[in-house]
């Protein structure tokens, strides 16, 4: 299977995704990798545009599921917006979205991802580069895992 992670950070979505199993996956970092809020007009036609991107992105990588780290209490307007336009683009695609609390992609990354797939996958995750896509890896591992 094809799972999507999505790390939302400020207004931009940082996205990887994982194919295969969660013992044995490729990662494919997506270009471009961060997907930005887009910068014209009211902020209601830009989350209108943001959605259309990523069913586009959705579709053209053929992504099987969704997984977006959980905003959490306090979060800033914009990021909670951000993260509900991705809910409903995977929605409209008929593709199943999970949001994955932080906690949940933290604990995977320290010591699930080692346990259940092996050293080789654990240290192909922490080897992401640029680095700021780690924890989105992480989450689609999450997803993946979640569906064994």
């Amino acid at each position: 299977m094809r799972a999507l992670g999505v790390e939302i950070s400020g207004s931009d979505s940082l996205l990887v995704i994982l194919d295969g199993t969660a013992k044995d996956c490729n990662i494919e970092i997506l270009s471009p990798s961060r997907l930005r809020l887009p910068a014209a007009g009211p902020e209601v036609d830009q989350l209108i545009a943001l959605k259309k991107q990523m069913h586009e992105v959705l579709k053209s990588n053929r992504v099987g599921c969704v997984g977006i780290i959980r905003a959490d209490p306090g979060t800033s307007p914009i990021r909670a917006k951000v993260e509900c336009m991705i809910q409903v683009a995977s929605s409209e695609a008929s593709i199943p979205c999970t949001l994955v609390p932080s906690q949940t992609a933290a604990a995977a990354e320290k010591r699930w991802v080692n346990s259940v797939a092996g050293p080789d996958l654990d240290l192909a995750l922490r080897g992401i580069s640029p680095a700021y896509l780690r924890k989105a890896a992480v989450c689609a591992w999450s997803v993946l895992n979640a569906g064994q």
